[in-house]
């Protein structure tokens, strides 16, 4: 099985990608693809959602390696602390980001 972990915590040696790590590493001994992408990698580093006049996202370089990433992989694991009872605001951006319309969903006459 093809995974993707998805990080969002500022602090590399923190807990959470202490979790990641593990799961990574179990994950492979039994024998499963596994990639990680870390919401705070200043390469991946995403900025907010804007739209153009006609509501498209402008462009982002990063979101077609993104959502690639999102194909090849058969799960998502998300990995992140709770603050202030939700997700971290990095990844919430990377929903808005990436997992758009005509990605992820599509609209349908009727």
């Amino acid at each position: 099985m093809r995974k993707l972990l998805i990080t969002a915590h500022p602090n590399p040696n923190g807990f959470t990608h202490k979790i990641a790590n593990t799961f990574f590493a179990v994950s492979e001994d039994c024998g499963h693809e596994v990639r990680i992408i870390n919401l705070y990698d200043s390469d991946l580093r995403q900025d907010f959602l804007i739209l153009d006049a006609k509501n498209k996202p402008t462009n982002d370089p990063h979101i077609s390696y993104m959502q690639e990433q999102i194909t090849w992989a058969e799960e998502l694991i998300f990995i992140y602390p709770v603050w202030w009872y939700d997700a971290p605001a990095i990844l919430k951006n990377w929903f808005d980001v990436n997992l758009a319309s005509g990605f992820a969903y599509k609209y349908k006459d009727n």
